[in-house]
């Protein structure tokens, strides 16, 4: 259940840094995006594993 709810956080924050890219779509934003992107993708592969 732990993971479920990190992956649910990965995703709420994905949302509000594409709000962000968006509203303003700049590298740091872009940047800030992949990264919880990776961290999502990451949580995801370790929910399946």
């Amino acid at each position: 259940m732990a993971v479920n709810k990190k992956c649910h956080e990965d995703f709420q924050q994905l949302q509000q840094d594409w709000k962000e890219v968006c509203a303003n779509p700049n590298p740091t934003n872009l940047k800030k995006f992949e990264q919880v992107l990776q961290k999502f993708q990451n949580d995801i592969s370790e929910t399946v594993l």
